[in-house]
């Protein structure tokens, strides 16, 4: 096997990961839905990290991994959107609601302006303009999971709160707001220790705090996204 096609297969691994993420869904098995959706995101970095290393990189490669990334980072998170504010409606007992879950067509169709957008401009290693698709998904599921798995009645599981978090977000995925990126272009401590700290502690929430922890660590993301864009910090050689 040529060494060019190696980033293209595990291109297809994330889009194969986010379809049966997609068939979790479907069967309202959220477990199978979460650890696909976080196999896909393992892939989607891995992609681009061994297309830099091998030199492999290539138009090719690169329009595959924004349809693969439309299918687990847009249209996944759509539908887990869908039937979290499905699943709301019904456990507040609000049927007059129903079909605020349309809402959540908004999610794959900024997924999909968001993406087109990154391929027509240069890119920027050390951020990206707006939320990127993978971190959106990231908070629909998690947080999906950490509301369908409490199993409360509060204002975080109303479904016009939900419906609303499908709003910004999908405005966040099309904003020019500067996110930090997860691609290290070195792996030295001082430059990257923003990212090292967001690592540390992406993995440690969740297993202090089960669930609830993942998307409080995507809170800190953002936190962290701003702290990386304003402060900028250097360091003193």
């Amino acid at each position: 096997m040529q060494k060019k096609h190696i980033p293209n297969i595990i291109t297809l691994l994330n889009l194969a990961c986010g379809f049966i993420a997609i068939i979790g869904v479907l069967r309202v098995n959220l477990i199978m839905m979460f650890w696909f959706t976080m196999a896909a995101m393992v892939f989607d970095f891995l992609d681009g990290f061994l297309a830099r290393r091998l030199n492999a990189q290539s138009e090719t490669g690169k329009q595959l991994d924004s349809i693969s990334d439309m299918v687990s980072f847009g249209v996944l998170p759509g539908l887990v959107m869908y039937y979290l504010i499905s699943w709301a409606i019904t456990r507040n007992g609000l049927p007059e609601l129903s079909g605020l879950e349309y809402v959540a067509v908004l999610i794959p169709v900024a997924s999909a302006w968001r993406l087109v957008r990154y391929n027509i401009r240069p890119s920027v290693s050390t951020h990206f303009q707006g939320l990127p698709t993978p971190a959106n998904a990231y908070f629909v599921v998690t947080y999906t999971l950490a509301v369908v798995y409490t199993n409360e009645v509060n204002i975080f599981s109303h479904p016009l709160f939900v419906a609303a978090l499908a709003f910004i977000s999908s405005l966040a995925l099309v904003s020019e707001i500067p996110m930090m990126s997860l691609k290290f272009e070195n792996y030295n401590f001082c430059e990257n220790r923003i990212r090292y700290l967001f690592l540390m502690f992406a993995v440690a929430l969740p297993l202090v705090l089960g669930f609830t922890g993942l998307p409080i660590a995507f809170g800190l993301y953002l936190a962290l996204s701003a702290v990386d864009h304003y402060t900028n910090p250097k360091c003193k050689v």
